[in-house]
């Protein structure tokens, strides 16, 4: 099987595959997040998912999807609280502290709920 290649202007990825019907056993949920908001930026690390408008949970049992959810509103909520402080790190850290912000930044577990 070979990767299709989209049209530069819909996408941002050079090549994909399309229902490639591979079972992954995975367990768990990923977010997925559309709409990212410029003003939360941070040259750092990943995007968490209240740095998006659009937010929607996948939970997987076992490889298959069980269940989809739009969880937009909640991770709003979440943002408002988050931005109430620096989105950055704090200043004043100490170098231990600065090196915990920075591995945090790379962390993908979400445990919002």
């Amino acid at each position: 099987m070979h990767p299709k290649v989209p049209d530069k202007d819909s996408a941002i990825f050079n090549n994909f595959y399309d229902n490639l019907g591979m079972e992954i056993n995975f367990t768990g949920g990923i977010l997925i997040g559309d709409g990212f908001i410029d003003d939360l930026y941070v040259h750092m690390g990943f995007h968490p998912a209240w740095k998006f408008e659009n937010v929607v949970e996948l939970i997987f049992d076992g490889g298959a999807r069980s269940e989809t959810r739009v969880v937009s509103e909640e991770i709003r909520q979440i943002r408002e609280r988050i931005v109430q402080g620096p989105i950055g790190p704090p200043e004043g850290l100490t170098e231990d502290e600065l090196k915990e912000w920075v591995e945090s930044t790379f962390d993908l577990e979400y445990d919002y709920w």
